[in-house]
């Protein structure tokens, strides 16, 4: 179940009322990212802004505005002219999740248009080489046995590292201790430095480290192994 829970989506989510018009595009386009720069989502924006900057022969720009678990970044493209040129590259949260978890939004989820799903992408439960743990069951085990104790970092309220670890909780009766970053780019930084001791991250941000001595791969969320990482079971 936790599989098909935390898998994320990555959306254009712009305000598209006029985007049809047969000059589109005929400006600059900028793509607001809700988190850090560094992050997976950013570093996606960017990979996809350069194919679409060659494919329209016009600037495709990536403006990061971190915080608030997506809500700034969704906010100022709730707030600009609907015409396609300011769109939202996100994960489900500003979207989909944070109307349940804050009392008021700045901005109105429903009024966003998805254009594209960008990626589906698991999760890896990733601790500091120096944690002392080494398998999932131990991962359990600690979080049981000393609860708290160990910490994990997360981008914000209601986002994917945030609501996976919670349901990891519900579903394994371990309990941790959370400490908020802008972006899971600073909570990585900060977990390979062992400033905390884990993540639920993904690989565009861990992929780097994969085979490095900074970081244990405890299991990946995919229903099947991760082909680049074949000796990691899945947390099935």
């Amino acid at each position: 179940m936790i599989v098909r829970i935390v898998l994320a989506l990555a959306l254009f989510c712009p305000l598209l009322r006029d985007v049809y018009a047969q000059d589109f595009p005929s400006r600059q386009i900028r793509f607001i990212v809700p988190y850090p720069a560094g992050g997976g989502l950013d570093v996606l924006a960017r990979v996809v802004a350069e194919g679409l900057n060659n494919k329209w022969k016009q600037p495709v720009i990536v403006d990061n505005r971190a915080g608030a678990a997506g809500n700034i970044g969704a906010e100022a493209v709730f707030r600009a002219p609907p015409d396609g040129y300011i769109l939202l590259v996100t994960t489900e949260a500003p979207i989909a999740v944070n109307k349940s978890l804050y009392r008021k939004l700045a901005f109105d989820p429903d009024q966003f248009v998805p254009v594209s799903t960008l990626t589906n992408a698991p999760m890896l439960i990733t601790v500091n080489a120096s944690t002392p743990i080494n398998t999932l069951q131990e991962f359990i085990a600690y979080g049981k046995e000393k609860p708290g104790q160990l910490a994990f970092g997360s981008a914000g309220v209601g986002g994917r590292s945030h609501l996976s670890v919670a349901l990891f909780e519900m579903m394994s009766g371990a309990k941790f201790n959370r400490v908020p970053y802008k972006g899971m780019a600073p909570a990585t930084a900060d977990m390979l430095a062992g400033h905390v001791n884990f993540v639920f991250g993904f690989e565009s941000g861990l992929g780097p480290y994969f085979y490095s001595d900074k970081v244990k791969i405890l299991a990946v969320t995919s229903e099947k192994r991760h082909p680049a990482l074949p000796n990691v079971r899945t947390v099935a």
